[in-house]
């Protein structure tokens, strides 16, 4: 790291003291431009659908990390709550997938939860966006985790077979932002506005027949409960 850039985060986090945000917001930014390179044709020009479908599912690894990563320190009080259910774990013929209040509050019931921060951003910065049916996409996977011949993204994408490639690639991301100083738990925020800031840039390149947002959505519940 060079002398201007530890220059850089150091201001970065001073500000973060008083402003969280402007962390997160850093941090995303640099997560979009970076798995961007993943994204690109032999004549270096993106690939606008994968790069939305990469940071979807990154955004789902985020949620089940995060997710585990608190588990670890719930206060004992919460969990002698006998309506709390934390994580739970279910065997299925492709795999462990997981379900439990802390995954919700990652994806969608906390103030801060992916979902709810990509749909507030994208209200306030999409001009075409139109509200997904959350409540249909979360029964639409729940009737679907473990099922062998289920495909995500337009029925494209078979999440099982991609699930090793893409959390090699959600690890290689936590390395790079790492003088960000983002811990696991924040990850998920994080997510909510990389994932508003390449729709963004894409959503215009989607076929009219197709919800771009509806799509992401599906993309992050599925992989947030999938054992990673």
């Amino acid at each position: 790291m060079t002398k201007q850039e530890e220059i850089f985060f150091r201001q970065i986090e001073e500000k973060s003291k008083e402003e969280p945000m402007i962390k997160v917001e850093y941090a995303a930014k640099e997560i979009a431009m970076y798995i961007q390179e993943y994204c690109m044709d032999e004549e270096r020009r993106v690939k606008g659908d994968l790069w939305l479908y990469l940071a979807s599912v990154l955004g789902g690894i985020s949620c089940i990390k995060a997710s585990k990563a608190s588990f670890i320190n719930i206060p004992e009080k919460r969990l002698d709550d006998e309506d709390f259910m934390p994580l739970v774990e279910i065997d299925t013929k492709m795999g462990k997938f997981y379900i439990g209040d802390l995954i919700n509050e990652y994806l969608i019931n906390g103030q801060f939860s992916l979902i709810n921060v990509y749909c507030v951003l994208c209200t306030n910065t999409h001009k075409d966006f139109v509200m997904p049916d959350i409540k249909a996409a979360v029964e639409k996977n729940s009737s679907n985790m473990g099922k062998e011949d289920f495909r995500i993204w337009n029925n494209v994408h078979n999440p099982y077979e991609e699930k090793e490639m893409f959390m090699k690639v959600y690890n290689e991301v936590k390395k790079h932002i790492v003088p960000f100083k983002i811990e696991e738990e924040m990850m998920p925020t994080v997510f909510g506005f990389v994932l508003s800031e390449i729709t963004d840039k894409v959503a215009g390149i989607f076929p009219k027949n197709l919800n771009c947002y509806e799509m992401t959505i599906e993309a992050v519940l599925f992989n947030a409960h999938m054992d990673y």
